[in-house]
């Protein structure tokens, strides 16, 4: 019998939080570093992180298809500055839902889940 009860087999939801917080500070900073290399002004308060994640997601691809710029992979490529930043914010939407995929398994009653119980049903 194997036992999967160790303290890095749950989600804490402090955890969570804190990364959650850390997070939307790298997302402001990223944010404006974006609106200053293609002359936007994107704006994203806390209570719409998710959806402006997404919007500047699509902005970053359009910017891909007009400039018909490739992306780069592999040892000894350079990868552009729109390559970087499509890929931290899809990094980071990612991470974002992962968040939220967890707060929602809690809700409000629960301070943490064993996550192999969810990884296993899906």
């Amino acid at each position: 019998i194997e036992a999967y009860a160790n303290r890095y087999s749950f989600v804490w939801k402090k955890a969570i939080t804190k990364h959650e917080a850390k997070m939307y500070t790298k997302w402001q900073a990223l944010l404006e570093q974006i609106n200053t290399t293609y002359c936007q002004i994107f704006t994203s308060p806390y209570e719409t992180f998710l959806e402006d994640l997404k919007k500047v997601l699509v902005f970053l691809e359009k910017v891909k298809a007009k400039e018909n710029i490739t992306f780069v992979y592999g040892k000894g490529k350079r990868k552009t500055v729109l390559q970087r930043y499509h890929e931290q914010v899809k990094e980071m939407l990612q991470r974002k839902e992962h968040y939220d995929t967890s707060n929602q398994i809690m809700g409000e009653k629960r301070n943490s889940y064993f996550f192999r119980q969810f990884l296993a049903s899906k």
